[in-house]
């Protein structure tokens, strides 16, 4: 995770030095994995995150940064669920942190949004 935090705090510094101060970064949770090559739980993540943007702000008070939960319609309603899930957990204890939910993928090769929109209503 170190490595993470790095690339993190790097990212934020290149869009406050570029006179970005509200950043919505999309973001797959569940992908981030410890020294032990163990994935990451979901809390622990988005607390590290957070830590990150409060660390900034600091610094910076007029920094936002949020999160667009990012689901791949490619892996299938599983996926699609577990982000949903994520997105309701993480929100009640981070509400600042959680913006959206971005659906992505070709249409082409994958199916069409109505095929999931049941989920996504549901949510």
């Amino acid at each position: 995770m170190p490595f993470f935090k790095t690339l993190l705090r790097a990212s934020i510094k290149s869009c406050i030095d570029q006179n970005v101060f509200i950043v919505e970064l999309r973001h797959t949770t569940g992908c981030l994995f410890d020294e032990n090559k163990k994935p990451v739980p979901l809390l622990d993540e988005c607390a590290l995150i957070q830590e990150i943007i409060d660390e900034t702000r600091k610094e910076v008070p007029y920094f936002r940064m949020m999160l667009i939960l990012v689901s791949y319609k490619i892996v299938g309603h599983a996926h699609v669920n577990k982000i949903l899930d994520h997105i309701r957990i993480a929100k009640g204890v981070y509400p600042e942190l959680i913006a959206g939910f971005d659906l992505v993928n070709e249409e082409e090769y994958t199916p069409g949004i109505q095929e999931f929109m049941p989920q996504i209503l549901g949510a």
